[in-house]
């Protein structure tokens, strides 16, 4: 420490040092001096983002947003029980993007791990749930990713139940077009759906969309490749359409997409679709972020509900990475770094060169960007 007086010495003695024969003699000693450098007084997160400290005003996909997969897991993807407290704790911890996938069930719709033996949950109650703490951490706009698997006649309640729940805390599905450029701070408060729509035009009570069952996505993706036959369809009611405030679609061409892409649709990727991109086009897909959402989830390879290194995404400017909160490690430890800054409040502001308009920004590589100083951190 530089510029400290004998004086603050002999405070931080007093304050930290539990034996009084040693605070009498002016000395520290190793209990004291443990206190005193797990106190907050040596702590180096920087105090000033203790609560929300950055501009709130810039379009959503300037930011990293904290996202949850598949939410209503306690455990792994195959056998684990599936419990509302999964959105209570993710909600609690700061999660702006949640998961939830609904199934036709006997007495309703239920949400739960399709094709699994994941226990089962009332989406009833998923959505008292989500309602009851949406805002508890932050008031910033939440999320729900709603995966839709139900038959239209239980879509019907899907949107019903969605409708009568949320009520006005819902974003009106008639701002479509202008989402994405929308900022944090317009949207306090407000709930968000992001899933499948129907096109604008659609006037029918029922319609057809591509199915993106994120639980296959390798495996469709393969198949798609393979035959070079489009995704499969399926039904989507209108009542659930005109509820979906992001649609949400997948990309296998990002380079091409900014071109014709709507501002309201966010891309949905597998892991491995993802490291596809990330090592192939990193440029295209850093670029394309500034403008997009894109939502980056776990490979259904990881059935015990493992975490992938977050970094290698965010590096991309990926505002959505979306880990197993349930599941703890580093990987997770290094999440709650990233979304502990700006208050928790979910959303954290993305570096300059991941916003601004320069022309190429150099995501997997050390290369220095022109005109852009670098930065040295020197830990001692």
């Amino acid at each position: 420490m530089a510029c400290v007086s004998k004086e603050q010495c002999i405070e931080i003695i007093k304050q930290y040092e539990p034996s009084s024969e040693a605070r009498d003699r002016n000395q520290l000693l190793i209990d004291g001096f443990t206190r005193f450098l797990l106190s907050e007084d040596c702590d180096i997160f920087d105090q000033t983002h203790l609560s929300v400290c950055q501009d709130m005003t810039q379009p959503l996909s300037h930011y990293f947003i904290s996202s949850s997969h598949n939410t209503y897991l306690l455990e792994d993807q195959l056998r684990g029980p599936s419990s509302v407290d999964g959105y209570t704790r993710a909600l609690q911890y700061g999660c702006r993007c949640v998961k939830v996938d609904c199934w036709d069930g006997p007495d309703g719709p239920v949400v739960c791990h399709g094709n699994t033996l994941t226990s089962k949950i009332l989406f009833s109650d998923v959505m008292a749930t989500i309602k009851e703490h949406a805002f508890e951490a932050s008031e910033y706009p939440l999320i729900i990713h709603l995966e839709n698997h139900c038959s239209v006649k239980q879509q019907l309640v899907v949107a019903k139940l969605i409708n009568d729940t949320m009520g006005d805390l819902l974003y009106g599905s008639q701002k479509l077009i202008s989402i994405a450029s929308l900022a944090p701070q317009e949207l306090v408060k407000k709930i968000l759906i992001m899933g499948k729509k129907l096109p604008q035009d659609q006037d029918m009570e029922t319609g057809e969309v591509s199915d993106e069952d994120e639980g296959g996505a390798e495996k469709n993706l393969l198949k798609r490749n393979a035959s070079n036959h489009g995704r499969r369809k399926i039904k989507l009611c209108k009542e659930l359409s005109d509820l979906v405030t992001i649609s949400r679609t997948s990309c296998d061409d990002i380079i091409n997409s900014r071109e014709k892409q709507p501002m309201w649709m966010a891309n949905s990727l597998s892991e491995a679709q993802a490291n596809r991109l990330i090592n192939n086009n990193p440029e295209e897909l850093t670029a394309h972020s500034k403008t997009f959402l894109t939502r980056v989830f776990p490979n259904g390879s990881r059935v015990d509900s493992s975490n992938f290194n977050p970094q290698d995404f965010w590096n991309c400017g990926i505002q959505m990475v979306a880990l197993h909160f349930q599941t703890p490690g580093t990987n997770m430890d290094l999440y709650d770094g990233r979304f502990r800054q700006n208050g928790g409040c979910g959303y954290v502001l993305k570096p300059s060169v991941m916003r601004d308009n320069i022309p190429i920004f150099p995501a997997v590589n050390k290369d220095i960007v022109p005109g852009v100083s670098p930065q040295v951190l020197r830990l001692k």
